[in-house]
């Protein structure tokens, strides 16, 4: 079976070859889009431009290699040092340092290349469901409130009620020391915990941080 292929368009022209023109533009020619040859960089050159195919290209002050990056003032490019400019709001830029203080901010900011943290805030509040200012934790401590809050950094949290349900250590009846429970586990001899009375007086004892009574004679 032969199976005939039409090769050209509705305006009876051949299209199966198709060869670009080279490219054309810049320095007051006309600007035809085409292929690339070649490229060459031109001191002389005020700016690029393309003819015949050949792109010329100004030789820019980067010519030679980057020598160094420094931080300035300003993006720029001379004698081999590119001058990238401080970072400031949401512009990109070089970072110079970084600091944590009390600011009016809820949120970090940048200025010539500082960023400064703010320190965490945080409203004492019986609910405690919403955020104030995130930021940095400076410390932790008690104080006489009764709601936990964060204020320039410290976690301020409500001291705990004192102990009023145990005793804060034993009484030594024979001298008049008041023994804290360290001091009393830590030894290894009875104290007495009553004056004699009818021979007989009233021991304490502990096997190890278990704590025994018993009546001994005096």
């Amino acid at each position: 079976m032969d199976e005939e292929i039409d090769l050209t368009d509705d305006d009876g022209e051949e299209s199966t070859l198709f060869f670009p023109p080279l490219a054309q533009f810049g320095n007051g020619q006309e600007t035809i889009p085409g292929l690339i040859s070649s490229v060459l960089v031109d001191q002389n050159a005020a700016q690029p431009y393309a003819a015949d195919g050949l792109l010329v290209i100004p030789r820019g002050e980067i010519q030679g290699g980057i020598t160094s990056v420094q931080p300035g003032n300003g993006w720029s490019v001379q004698d081999g040092t590119v001058q990238v400019g401080y970072a400031n709001g949401g512009s990109a830029g070089v970072i110079s340092s970084a600091t944590i203080a009390k600011t009016s901010s809820k949120t970090p900011t940048i200025n010539n290349g500082e960023i400064v943290f703010p320190l965490a805030q945080a409203k004492a509040d019986p609910q405690a469901t919403t955020a104030d200012t995130p930021g940095a934790i400076s410390g932790i401590e008690y104080y006489e409130g009764t709601c936990l809050s964060i204020v320039d950094g410290v976690i301020r949290m409500p001291k705990p009620a004192e102990n009023t349900f145990f005793p804060d250590g034993l009484y030594n009846a024979a001298t008049g020391e008041k023994m804290t429970w360290q001091t009393f586990l830590s030894g290894t001899s009875p104290v007495p915990l009553s004056q004699p009375n009818n021979g007989l007086r009233i021991m304490a004892f502990h096997l190890g941080r278990y704590l025994t009574f018993y009546l001994e004679s005096a």
